[in-house]
């Protein structure tokens, strides 16, 4: 075979070479889609590269017949592969189908079939010669719809792909940014010198300058992955972490200017992180002044903040960011929702103050009584009674201890039995359990003639009903009166418990059904209200109802609760 090989030849083979390099990297690294797809990107190059190389210093035509296949299997096929990588490489997975992959490749498949054929149709290129030109035989042709159909097709999908990576060119980690920033840039390289070669504007013919952008190109990439650890799996996985991270991720730079914000960090402080990036941390929440440590000055801070209209408890932690050398590059904030572990510690806390409280009276009285018992003047009858106060004080301590056990069931995340239940028949058991505090007291319990049936879970109602009916019985006096009713109200049921003890005023009112609120304000005005609210509260809300109190000055209070009318 005869060969028409000069300088500029080498330059062609050097950049043949740089390709393989490039494939044989891409091929090792191709942990994901992404990487697939440019894997085969790059192999489709240099069939390009090649089919050109081999064909163009050939003199031999039907090996340039059959190279110029060779180069249009590279060329059709590197459009096709380039819009597969941008997809996936900007997470757009979800966009490739078999649909897809079929659609996309409808005109490279036909195109191809007719380079295959190019002898016996004018459509691809109207005509084609070869003329020597100097030491050369150039391979000369007059473009035809084929070609411009083909050549059309590659340019959209190659600028099609380049806009999608400048959609989101500043989404990410600063290492996948700058990945994208070095793959447009390569791209263009490619682009340009293939365009001026198309439209007949080419200054280095008759040489066709774009598989030798190609190495051009091939050098930006491999910067890529030996500086950006382009097609490496770490900053894929990083990209991902930090956008589907549930606690907040903010970067500064050195000026405490936003550089990157997560999702996550926009949902709490309520702006798109699109729109933050290039503001002063001050303008997201200006109580950062006093807690943002200067960069260098402390590597690490660690505060609470209140944020957002629910006014959640974050933690929030500030680590400077240091270049090499220990120089300053910036900060970054982690914003933790503590708002449920602030609340389980304020119970935790209220819970070991509370059984604390209500365990130590009944425990020093069977105390007392059990060193009384050992007096052996003591007769048989006030052995018996002393006997039946620590039973008594025993069954109190076990009533505790079952409010405790009621209120962590109703804590947990579980999914109750919700039937309907007899309000009437709840109630008469409540005062059976409530019997001796009732004849205790004194106490007249008045009820109403006709019920209303409700739904709900039946062990949870009844003890709803039982902390209704004796705080009424404990806080009206020395005469309590206690009067039971029950209202329709559409679909709901509002059950009352009115006592006639002394109005509470608004202050106390809001506090009853906060969580253990006698505990945190410790208010002697409410003492013994704390525990029992707190569970009546956890049952209804967990029942899809509603609590409240409704104070009458000189006739007392009435404390409701609401669940659903029973079907």
């Amino acid at each position: 075979m005869n060969w028409q090989l000069n300088d500029v030849s080498g330059i062609y083979f050097f950049a043949i070479f740089l390709l393989l390099i490039i494939v044989i990297i891409s091929f090792r690294r191709s942990f994901d889609h992404a990487g697939k797809y440019f894997s085969f990107l790059a192999l489709a190059s240099v069939f390009w590269a090649s089919g050109y190389f081999l064909g163009m210093f050939s003199r031999d035509a039907a090996f340039k017949l059959f190279m110029l296949r060779v180069e249009y299997l590279g060329s059709l096929s590197a459009g096709y592969f380039w819009i597969l990588f941008v997809l996936a490489f900007t997470r757009r997975e979800q966009w490739i189908n078999t649909i897809s992959l079929a659609a996309l490749g409808l005109i490279p498949v036909f195109s191809y079939v007719q380079i295959l054929f190019i002898g016996q149709h004018t459509f691809f290129y109207r005509s084609f010669s070869f003329v020597e030109t100097g030491q050369l035989i150039l391979f000369q042709k007059v473009y035809g719809p084929g070609f411009y159909i083909a050549c059309t097709y590659n340019y959209l999908l190659t600028l099609s792909g380049l806009a999608l990576i400048a959609s989101n060119l500043r989404q990410g980690n600063p290492l996948l940014i700058k990945q994208k920033i070095v793959v447009m840039a390569g791209t263009l390289i490619m682009l340009l010198p293939n365009f001026f070669y198309v439209s007949g504007k080419n200054p280095f013919y008759p040489y066709d300058p774009t598989p030798v952008s190609f190495a051009v190109a091939d050098l930006f990439f491999i910067y890529a992955i030996v500086k950006y650890q382009f097609l490496n799996i770490v900053p894929i996985a990083q990209s991902l972490i930090y956008k589907n991270l549930k606690n907040g991720v903010i970067i500064l730079d050195i000026r405490a200017i936003v550089i990157s914000m997560n999702d996550a960090a926009g949902n709490i402080l309520g702006i798109s992180p699109s729109k933050a990036i290039g503001k002063h941390i001050a303008d997201l929440f200006p109580q950062t002044d006093e807690i943002l440590p200067e960069n260098g000055q402390t590597s690490e801070t660690k505060t609470e903040i209140i944020l957002g209209p629910d006014e959640a408890c974050y933690e929030m932690h500030i680590s400077t960011l240091y270049r090499k050398e220990r120089i300053p590059a910036g900060q970054i904030i982690m914003l933790y929702d503590i708002s449920q572990l602030k609340k389980a510690l304020l119970s935790l806390d209220a819970f070991a103050g509370t059984v604390a409280h209500d365990l130590k009276s009944p425990v020093a009285t069977i105390a007392n009584i059990a060193s009384l018992l050992t007096d052996e003047q003591l007769d048989q009858e006030e052995r018996k009674k002393m006997s039946g106060i620590i039973a008594g004080n025993a069954e109190k301590m076990a009533r505790i201890i079952d409010a405790f056990l009621l209120l962590a069931k109703t804590d947990r995340n579980k999914e109750l039995a919700i039937v309907a239940i007899d309000n009437r028949e709840l109630v008469d058991e409540a005062l059976v359990r409530l019997d001796t505090l009732i004849k205790e007291k004194g106490a007249i319990i008045r009820k109403p003639e006709n019920w209303i049936d409700v739904c709900g879970h039946a062990e949870l109602v009844e003890e709803v009903w039982v902390n209704y009916i004796s705080n009424a019985i404990k806080y009206s006096g020395e005469k309590p009166v206690v009067e039971i009713s029950v209202q329709d109200i559409g679909d709901m049921v509002k059950m009352n418990v009115k006592d006639n003890g002394k109005a509470l005023s608004d202050t106390d009112r809001k506090k009853l059904f906060v969580s253990f609120a006698r505990l945190d304000q410790h208010s002697d005005q409410v003492l013994g209200y704390g525990l029992g609210l707190s569970i009546v509260k956890n049952i209804v809300t967990k029942l899809g109802g509603e609590v409240g109190i409704e104070s009458h000055e000189g006739t007392g209070n009435t404390f409701y609760f609401t669940l659903p009318r029973a079907c």
